[in-house]
């Protein structure tokens, strides 16, 4: 359970587990085995429903445990608790570069007086909005290069298990590398840069570039109107509220005269979000291969 600072209740889908002798279990060791594809395997062959996948009650507590010594289970416990803490000081460390971003452009573009007489254009005439492909037209074929499909899903939890599978033979434009920009324009709409390694963009994404201006530009300026692109979505009467490239044209964005200034201002931070952004997914990479192993034993430290 992550540690949020205060007291909390949780709903009826969820347990609690407390060891009550940690001579024999580390806590955090038995955190770290939950999450192993030894306790996954259990869980499964342990659950029921079609529909909605759920645990019997009693089989948590009937789950035997392979445990090492209470040294190796701290040992252990300790390697996959550092990358942790390293991939949560980076998350924050993102949230105080973004919230400084948004400080420095809220300063030159909405406190600012003088940026009422400067330039003004649409939102998409100062970068690129390229909406993806329907990847279920470019399904895999055996024996050739395929990439994972970007959908909404996997911009909020990135690639997994269940993410759809395409050609790698598609235009090289909707082929999304780390660094790009993606905003999801229907459902939940967000603006992120994509960390995740090579992939397919999907329809209902955009691909945001800009061969004239700086990315922290357009960056912050669709981040500006996101609010605005969110009620509109709302307002629609269907299923899966969306904007249209309409309202991009309406969005105004300021343009400033010194822009070559503020780019050497604005473009460090949003190098070091990417770069932070790269360290996580890697730590992530490398602790998700080193669980398993660790926990059954494959690798004895």
């Amino acid at each position: 359970m992550p540690n949020i600072g205060r007291s909390a209740c949780f709903s009826l889908d969820l347990s609690k587990i407390i060891v009550t002798d940690t001579e024999v279990v580390d806590p955090r060791y038995l955190f770290y085995y939950l999450k192993s594809p030894l306790a996954r395997e259990y869980m499964l062959a342990h659950s029921n429903g079609s529909t909605v996948v759920h645990l019997s009650v009693k089989a948590v507590p009937n789950m035997e445990l392979n445990l090492p010594s209470l040294d190796q289970q701290k040992k252990i416990a300790n390697i996959l608790g550092s990358l942790d803490e390293k991939i949560e000081l980076n998350r924050r460390m993102n949230e105080t570069l973004e919230q400084l971003g948004q400080a420095l452009f809220r300063h030159y573009f909405v406190d600012n007086p003088e940026a009422r007489s400067w330039d003004k254009k649409p939102l998409d005439e100062i970068a690129n909005f390229l909406n993806g492909l329907a990847m279920q037209k470019y399904p895999k074929i055996n024996g050739q290069p395929t990439l994972p499909v970007i959908k909404i899903r996997e911009m909020s939890s990135g690639i997994t298990d269940s993410t759809d599978i395409a050609s790698a033979n598609i235009p090289e434009e909707y082929i999304i590398h780390d660094g790009d920009l993606l905003f999801s324009w229907s459902g939940t709409l967000m603006v992120r840069f994509w960390s995740g390694g090579d992939g397919a963009l999907n329809q209902h994404l955009f691909k945001v570039t800009s061969d004239k201006y700086p990315e922290w530009l357009y960056y912050y300026w669709t981040k500006y109107h996101l609010d605005q692109f969110i009620s509109i979505a709302k307002s629609k009467a269907t299923t899966m509220g969306h904007i249209q490239r309409k309202h991009l044209k309406q969005a105004e964005v300021i343009m400033p005269p010194n822009i070559k200034e503020m780019t050497l201002e604005l473009a460090p931070i949003i190098d070091q979000i990417k770069t932070n952004l790269f360290e996580i997914n890697s730590l992530v990479n490398i602790r998700d291969a080193l669980l398993p192993k660790l926990i059954s034993g494959e690798i004895e430290i």
